[in-house]
């Protein structure tokens, strides 16, 4: 979806990184991707084959007598009789696909320095999160900073110098941030690196809901990766606290349950781990399609909670307003 959304905002700049390569997609064969300049010249062939019809149909319209709107003004209240007025509404399908544009507009519009130009979006911004996200690099260093070693053996998709080239690319970008610890640079997801997840969530329900050929779902490594780069954005009413089990139940043969524990203290998540409490005293629990809906909606109540029930509103309420509020 977001590859999708990336090519009607910034085809060159996304032609060109789909070329050089993005983590987890096959190459292109050779000449499979048009030219842009051949793209604008089918636009243009477009736009005036459809003027050309609009125009003949207005000129057919005006020699049979019709005003400029198509109607006979004698006939116009015959053929509007009342109560046959026509109605028009946006499909659940479109309600999606705007919320994704919506979320993804919102995420570039909170970039640190602004608004990337139109002609450096896929460079300066959804390159980075596309490459990030499915080479695995943020799921690697959305709990913590990692140094290059660390996530040359977190990421299987990469090489040691493919991980350094797209970590990199995600500093430049703003995503992530690099600082010395130890002696060594470590790379960890800087705010609005963590607030990329809101796009993500976005285009994860509408893939899941409308997408022709089904999508694989969201597994245990995007789930957890969900988790972690949210939890740190959020901040609760000052009087509460409390521990907080959030699981989403994966598809698949068996049982298996993923997310992370959260530790709440004053209303600051003080941390929060993917190691879920076995016998936790507040939990939330849904599939990952009912997590995507209430943190967009929180009237969707796709998920069951237990315990300190308002402890767990509030949370799935702080997502909501950090994210797509």
């Amino acid at each position: 979806m977001l590859l999708s959304l990336a090519a009607g905002l910034d085809y060159r700049g996304l032609r060109e990184a789909v070329i050089e390569g993005i983590p987890g997609l096959p190459s292109p064969p050779p000449g499979s991707l048009p030219e842009p300049e051949e793209l604008e010249q089918e636009e243009e062939r477009e736009r005036a084959e459809f003027e050309a019809e609009f125009e003949q149909r207005e000129r057919a319209g005006l020699e049979d007598g019709l005003d400029e709107d198509g109607f006979d003004g004698d006939e116009f209240e015959q053929a509007e009789p009342a109560g046959a007025e026509q109605k028009f509404q946006v499909t659940p399908l479109g309600e999606d696909l705007f919320r994704v544009h919506q979320a993804l507009q919102r995420w570039l519009d909170e970039r640190p320095g602004g608004r990337p130009r139109r002609d450096a979006l896929v460079r300066d911004a959804l390159g980075p999160l596309l490459c990030g996200w499915s080479g695995t690099i943020v799921h690697a260093i959305a709990p913590e900073p990692l140094s290059l070693d660390e996530l040359d053996r977190a990421v299987a998709l990469l090489d040691r110098e493919g991980a350094r080239t797209h970590v990199e690319r995600m500093v430049r970008s703003g995503m992530a941030a690099a600082g010395t610890r130890g002696g060594e640079v470590r790379y960890g997801l800087s705010e609005w690196g963590r607030a990329a997840i809101a796009p993500l969530v976005a285009a994860v329900l509408y893939e899941r809901r409308h997408d022709a050929e089904p999508t694989s779902p969201p597994d245990v490594f995007d789930v957890e990766a969900a988790f972690q780069m949210a939890l740190p954005l959020i901040q609760l009413p000052p009087w509460m606290r409390g521990t907080v089990r959030l699981g989403a139940q994966i598809p698949g043969g068996e049982p298996l349950i993923a997310g992370a524990t959260v530790q709440v203290d004053r209303g600051v998540v003080l941390a929060s781990s993917a190691l879920l409490d076995e016998e936790p005293e507040t939990w939330v629990t849904g599939d990952p399609l009912g997590w995507c809906e209430t943190v967009i909606d929180p009237s969707a109540e796709k998920l069951h909670a237990g315990g300190d029930t308002e402890l767990a509103a509030a949370l799935l309420q702080a997502l909501h307003q950090r994210l797509f509020g």
